[in-house]
């Protein structure tokens, strides 16, 4: 199995391809994401866990990714963010 690395744009150090991070960018109105940033604050941090939330209520990530995705990784760790926890059918990692 071929492994995939690269270097990160921050350090210059060399990731195996699981440590790498894919960037999103979207555009919204300034007026739109001013009254969003003044209702959630910090719109990356709110849309990370909106993406993380629908993947976990999708079944498209497990817990495990979750927590992941969130920076909640530790070992041993079954915690689950606040929005998952009131999805009717969770399902385990």
């Amino acid at each position: 199995m071929k492994r995939t690395r690269a270097r990160a744009y921050n350090t210059g150090e060399f990731l195996e391809e699981s440590a790498m991070s894919t960037s999103i960018a979207i555009e919204l109105p300034d007026d739109i994401a001013r009254v969003l940033r003044e209702k959630w604050g910090d719109l990356s941090q709110h849309t990370i866990e909106a993406l993380a939330a629908e993947g976990y209520r999708t079944r498209a990530l497990s817990g495990a990714q979750v927590q992941r995705m969130l920076g909640l990784e530790t070992p041993g760790s079954r915690c689950l963010p606040k929005a998952t926890r009131s999805l009717p059918e969770l399902h385990r990692s």
